[in-house]
């Protein structure tokens, strides 16, 4: 056993002047098909685990062989382009902003109500006060919405089709999602 594995870290192609990364990657893998293949007629791999059953399909064997390595390696380490993963970001960050629009509205039919028991020489600060709250919301809403828009907008360079492009969120557009059942 501790042969065959000694054997296998010592895979060398065969010494070529062609210096071509496909060709080397095809004696490579001629060489070990071969170190293989002589290991199971000596019988080095009888009694391994799995013997006989069929090798488990490798989910990016499809890739041509330029690009194999590299999805192989993204897979595994659940890599994602980055316009996908910035696409998650716009949306988690868009339904934040619909939960804040959400939470607001609420607050502004509490401090409605409280105004209703507020002594009568005390309703007009604390209706100014509310005011002052709420167009400080606005702006910074505004302000959240143009930052949100931006990567709207570096998504849709990132991505590579018109299909996965976004569009932008307007505050019009917020409030009707705001407007909406949340979901559960």
């Amino acid at each position: 056993m501790h042969h065959l594995d000694r054997m296998l870290r010592t895979v060398k192609p065969p010494p070529s002047r062609e210096d071509d990364p496909l060709e080397r990657l095809r004696r490579v893998r001629q060489g070990v098909e071969q170190q293989l293949a002589e290991a199971a007629q000596r019988g080095e791999l009888s009694g391994l685990p799995g013997e006989g059953r069929e090798l488990s399909r490798d989910p990016d064997g499809a890739a041509d062989s330029e690009r194999w390595a590299a999805a192989h390696i993204l897979r595994n380490a659940n890599a994602v382009p980055e316009w996908a993963q910035l696409r998650g970001d716009i949306f988690a960050a868009r339904d934040a902003l619909v939960r804040r629009v959400r939470a607001h509205r609420d607050w502004l039919e509490s401090r409605r109500s409280a105004l209703r028991l507020v002594p009568g020489e005390r309703v007009l600060d604390n209706a100014r006060a509310t005011e002052a709250a709420d167009r400080r919301f606005q702006s910074e809403l505004d302000a959240t919405v143009a930052e949100l828009n931006a990567n709207v907008a570096r998504h849709n360079l990132l991505v590579g089709t018109a299909l996965l492009q976004l569009t932008a969120l307007t505050v019009e557009r917020l409030s009707q999602l705001a407007d909406e059942e949340p979901s559960a």
